[in-house]
């Protein structure tokens, strides 16, 4: 009887390691993504010209850097000046508050040191808060300079945020880039790569 139970657990085993040898472990295979459906740090953007954080300019995800100045937020017209924005069709894609430092807005506006107002335009952006946006979407660039309307408000035309808004040129609401290589070095500036969003909407093409 003893014999037998062992010759049996030995004739078990050795059929068990055979059955486990002839059977290949079974792997499962990822299963590819559709080419339609980019991974979260490469989107559309980086696939075309290898930078979705700046945009690519003359198409729709160019990009640009607006700052609403202090006396924007003090008026109270920052919920005016983003809706005016979204109303023209351009996507949020970045956005936070932050009241900047000295360094900050000397870099920002550098190509204005010699100015004999370079002093006062330093305190009063440093006076308080701003909000710094990035907006995107076909023209933002020229767009959005031509929807603020022209540096002095005087000179701004009706239907402009400046010639609606404001009167002082010293006090004009809204800084926006004034081209392609501005609107990357300023994005660059204010912006990490992370604090920027890429996001689709149901109109987007």
């Amino acid at each position: 009887m003893g014999v037998s139970f062992v010759f049996s657990a030995a004739l078990f085993a050795c059929l068990s390691c055979i059955s486990f040898a002839q059977s290949p472990a079974r792997t499962t295979a990822p299963v590819p993504l559709p080419s339609s459906c980019p991974s979260p740090t490469t989107g559309p953007e980086q696939q075309q010209d290898g930078d979705a954080w700046t945009g690519m300019p003359g198409s729709i995800t160019e990009r640009s850097f607006f700052a609403i100045k202090p006396d924007g937020l003090q008026r109270g017209l920052v919920g005016e000046v983003m809706s005016r924005f979204e109303r023209k069709g351009w996507k949020l894609v970045g956005l936070k508050m932050l009241t900047p430092g000295r360094q900050l807005v000397e870099r920002h506006y550098e190509e204005h040191a010699d100015k004999d107002f370079f002093e006062k335009l330093l305190d009063y952006m440093c006076s308080g808060p701003v909000v710094a946006m990035v907006w995107e979407g076909h023209n933002v660039i020229a767009g959005g300079r031509k929807l603020l309307g022209a540096t002095n408000p005087l000179e701004a035309g009706a239907g402009t945020i400046r010639g609606d808004l404001c009167t002082n040129a010293g006090r004009n609401l809204v800084h926006a880039s004034d081209g392609p290589e501005s609107a990357r070095r300023e994005i660059e500036l204010w912006f990490s790569r992370e604090e920027t969003v890429q996001w689709g909407r149901a109109t987007d093409p």
